[in-house]
């Protein structure tokens, strides 16, 4: 029954993605051969149909750029992201140190904080990808892009504490077996 579900969906954007929609690449007025595999020419005019120009389509301003990366900060947030996090982190080990919580609560934190961190950067991205191959524009009350990278920085900071928990395995995997020498005494 659920593996029906997860089919339909699928279905659902495959369709969606062949659908008619604008030129994935933005591009206006595309001529022949044009620069992507989706070229269609159904009035024969010798340019892609999806890139024509058309009164829904209005491509930015710099201004309106510019006035939507000033919304955002106009900047990714890696050393807030880092100072949070270190210090996030910091005081849940404290909390472990002190007994206040365990050390497997501790880790289970930052294992869900790095399992949300890796779906919203994942969705994210999928989703951008969808825009850019599909043309599907989204509703603009969430900035995916950059949501996306914000969310790939918190996963890259957790990362470290996780691949600090597990240094010793990633040592082994790159240290060189040791060779096998003569066996003491003798084998009779």
């Amino acid at each position: 029954m659920r593996y029906s579900y997860v089919f339909s969906a699928l279905l659902c954007l495959a369709f969606i993605a062949y659908a008619d929609v604008d030129c994935p690449f933005g591009v206006v007025d595309d001529p022949y051969p044009g620069q992507c595999a989706r070229y269609t020419d159904k009035d024969g005019n010798s340019i892609c149909d999806l890139s024509q120009s058309q009164e829904a389509y209005i491509a930015p301003s710099v201004d309106e750029v510019k006035t939507a990366k000033m919304a955002v900060g106009g900047k990714y947030n890696l050393v807030e992201w880092i100072l949070f996090l270190s210090l996030s982190y910091l005081g849940t080990l404290i909390l472990s140190k002190r007994e206040r919580i365990t050390c497997l609560t501790h880790r289970r934190v930052w294992n869900v904080a790095l399992l949300i961190a890796f779906l919203v950067s994942a969705v994210l991205g999928v989703l951008l990808v969808v825009r850019i191959n599909y043309g599907i524009v989204f509703p603009q009350w969430i900035n995916i892009l950059y949501w996306h990278v914000e969310a790939g920085i918190a996963m890259a900071v957790i990362s470290v504490f996780h691949i600090l928990w597990h240094w010793q395995y990633f040592v082994c995997i790159v240290k060189r077996p040791k060779p096998v020498g003569k066996p003491k005494g003798r084998l009779k």
